[in-house]
């Protein structure tokens, strides 16, 4: 797989080598795309930066670009970034398709810190003429996986995208084949893609925004995509709510499992009355027609009347179901006043303790830091003392409000 991201300033020898070996990687990976099994399937070029235009299906999110640019003015740029020559109307022109980031921090220097930086060419490669759209396509998302330090959100896309591509070839099927050629690709294990697989399908939008945000973790927004989208609107209000108290609120597996049951017992209760108001109108309709032929006959008019009520009497507990069960998630999460406390809140409380318990921990090893610190006779400056009797006075105020709740 190509890497193409910056290497760390180094003596000249080892500059050099490292080109070398990124170059070469880059070789394999578009000999192996493009099913090429010699090298030389590239060339280098020192290209002028305002001949460079971005590749339109790029990822678009870029952070921190003043600071990568400051880097790299700072230690020099060292590296490439990969293209492809454009013809007709943009003769002349190249798309990147690897190394956006670093042409817009390129760029930035150029406007705001030295417009000569690098003679104002950046060092490409690029590559051979002739490739088709998916292959171009492809190599973007392949050399965008080595450049970058993917998060779960970026893998999520970037794993459809493939997959996308390579079942072109078989009339839109995601293969057992094609799933075990991207996790190769991506150097994760074919479950972990089944997990983007279901989050892309079936996670609602508003817990997919959590994900991205990785407020949540794969496993837990893999777990949530297996609700119906009413109970994932629970989740998701559940964690809107706890989030405005805490940065790591949870959903704890206990809770998920009682609205999992939840939405399995409404899943077949809603089956079970949809079926006998089927059968139940069937009948209605049965006799109605009966009765056309046959209008004077009372037997058929009784049947008749005994069947729409229990119709109504149907339509009344399918009614009801739905009420009970709009409650339930109206109530996941809302404290019952008096004694008696829900279930959901005792989960609730179960999962503030274990919180509470991981906060504490925190400090439990910064503490024995501090500790290793001042025993070697490093002495508190007066603001590090104020900041840690302020820690101190806040601790106490905890331990006394917990102390008073005891009694």
């Amino acid at each position: 797989m190509a890497k193409t991201l910056d290497i760390p300033m180094g003596t000249g020898l080892g500059k050099s080598n490292a080109l070398n070996r990124l170059k070469k990687r880059t070789e394999e990976t578009v000999a192996e795309v493009t099913e090429k099994k010699t090298g030389n399937t590239t060339t280098q070029k020192d290209i002028l930066y305002d001949d460079l235009v971005a590749y339109p299906l790029n990822r678009k999110n870029f952070f921190d670009i003043d600071l990568f640019a400051e880097n790299i003015y700072r230690n020099g740029f060292i590296g490439y970034i990969i293209v492809q020559a454009l013809h007709g109307e943009k003769e002349g022109k190249y798309m990147i398709i690897s190394g956006h980031k670093r042409w817009k921090a390129i760029g930035y220097i150029l406007s705001n810190i030295d417009s000569k930086f690098l003679n104002r060419h950046i060092p490409s490669i690029i590559l051979p003429e002739g490739l088709s759209e998916d292959k171009i396509h492809e190599l973007n998302i392949l050399f965008n996986i080595d450049t970058d330090n993917l998060d779960p959100s970026d893998l999520r896309v970037a794993s459809n995208d493939l997959m996308q591509l390579y079942a072109k070839d078989t009339n839109g099927k995601i293969t057992k084949e094609i799933m075990q050629k991207t996790a190769e690709r991506f150097n994760v294990k074919t479950r972990q893609l089944y997990k983007y697989r279901k989050i892309n399908a079936d996670l609602i939008p508003e817990l997919t925004v959590m994900f991205d945000a990785q407020q949540i973790t794969v496993d837990e927004a893999a777990r949530f995509s297996t609700l119906p989208r009413d109970y994932q609107l629970t989740v998701y209000n559940t964690l809107t709510a706890r989030f405005k108290e805490s940065d790591t609120a949870k959903f704890s597996l206990d809770e998920f499992e009682v609205l999992r049951n939840k939405s399995e017992e409404e899943k077949q209760l809603t089956q079970k009355l949809e079926t006998e108001i089927k059968r139940l109108n069937a009948e209605i309709e049965s006799y109605k027609s009966l009765l056309q032929k046959q209008p004077d006959d009372q037997q058929y008019n009784m049947k008749i009347q005994e069947l729409e009520e229990a119709l109504a009497a149907a339509n009344r507990r399918a009614d009801k179901n739905d009420r009970i069960t709009k409650e339930f998630k109206n109530n996941v999460i809302a404290a019952k006043k008096g004694s008696d406390q829900t279930t959901s809140e005792l989960l609730e409380n179960e999962v503030l303790r274990q919180e509470f318990s991981s906060k504490l921990a925190i400090i439990d090893r910064h503490t024995l830091a501090l500790d290793k610190i001042i025993h070697k006779d490093y002495l508190l400056d007066k603001e590090q003392m104020s900041r840690i009797a302020a820690i101190t006075s806040k601790l106490n105020q905890i331990l006394a409000i917990s102390k008073s709740r005891l009694k």
